[in-house]
C-alpha cells in the first residue's frame, strides 16, 4: 500500500515505487500532476526529487473509494517519520478533510461521479476552472502525459435551502474563464453541486445520495462566425451598407 503525507491542503506521494502503484490501478491518477522540488539541502549532487501531490478527494479516492482494495494510506506530517499518526478510518479522514475544506463533500461528489463515468479529473488551475476531463480510454490507448483534456469544469455550489448561485455575483470572471477555455480548444462546463443541510454530508456515500449535479454546457458565440445561422442576415448588412450614405463616399 502506498504512503501519503498530508501537508498544508494536499497530500503527498514521495517513494517513486508507491507512485507507480497508484498509476498502474488508477487510469490518469496523476500521470499530469507530478510536481518537483529540489532537494539540493538534502542532497550534495543537487538532484532532483519528484513527488505526487494529490488533492484531498484524490487522496480520499484512493484510500478508501476504489473498487478494488485500498491503495493509499494517508499519514500525517511528523518529524519523527516512525511516529506519524494515520488517518485510518474512512470517518476520521472525512472529517479532517471537511474541516480543512468546507466545500469538500461537494467537490468529492463531483470528483467521484466524473471517475465512475470514465473521466479523469484534473486540477484546471492553469485554466481559471477547477477540473479538466481526460478521457480515460485514450489515457490507456496513448499512455502519454500530454493528453489533450477536452472539457473545462467550474463548479457552483447551490444549497437546497437558499438556491442561490454564485455565478450571478461573477459574471466577469466566469466570461474571461470561457474565453480561455475556447482560446485552449476546451468546452466548459458549469457542474451546479446542489446540495442539502450539512448534516446529510457526514460520510462519502451519505454525499453521494443527497447530492445532486447538473451540468450546463457553454459555447463562447462569436458573432463572425456564427451570421450563417440566421437565413439573410449576410444580405441585409450588405443593402445597409449601400444605402448609408457615408458608406457610399468612401
Amino acid at each position: 500500500m502506498a504512503q501519503g503525507i498530508l501537508r498544508g491542503f494536499s497530500v503527498w506521494v514521495e517513494s517513486e515505487n508507491d507512485i507507480q502503484l497508484l498509476r498502474s490501478h488508477v487510469v490518469g491518477f496523476g500521470s499530469l500532476s507530478i510536481t518537483r522540488f529540489a532537494t539540493s539541502e538534502f542532497n550534495s549532487q543537487n538532484s532532483i526529487k519528484q513527488h505526487l501531490q494529490l488533492s484531498l478527494y484524490e487522496a480520499y479516492y484512493a484510500a478508501f473509494d476504489l473498487d478494488v482494495h485500498p491503495l493509499l494510506k494517508i499519514l500525517y506530517d511528523s518529524p519523527d517519520k516512525s511516529k506519524n499518526p494515520s488517518l485510518h478510518t474512512p470517518e476520521v479522514c472525512w472529517n479532517k478533510f471537511r474541516e480543512m475544506d468546507k466545500f469538500f463533500p461537494q467537490k468529492y461528489v463531483a470528483y467521484h461521479s466524473y471517475r465512475i463515468a470514465g473521466w479523469a479529473p484534473h486540477s484546471g488551475l492553469k485554466f481559471g476552472c477547477d477540473f479538466v476531463l481526460y478521457d480515460q480510454i485514450s489515457l490507456m490507448k496513448t499512455e502519454s502525459k500530454h493528453a489533450h483534456a477536452p472539457f473545462c469544469v467550474r463548479f457552483e455550489f447551490i444549497s437546497e435551502s437558499t438556491e442561490i448561485s454564485i455565478l450571478s455575483n461573477d459574471l466577469q470572471a466566469f466570461i474571461a474563464q470561457l474565453r480561455v477555455a475556447h482560446s485552449v480548444v476546451k468546452r466548459y462546463i458549469i457542474c451546479q453541486i446542489i446540495y442539502p443541510s450539512e448534516s446529510a454530508l457526514n460520510s462519502s456515500q451519505e454525499a453521494r445520495d443527497s447530492v445532486k449535479l447538473k451540468e450546463i454546457m457553454l459555447k463562447r458565440w462569436i458573432p463572425s462566425q456564427n451570421v450563417e445561422q440566421y437565413p439573410g442576415q449576410i444580405e441585409r448588412i450588405q443593402k445597409k451598407k449601400q444605402n448609408n450614405p457615408k458608406t457610399k463616399s468612401r
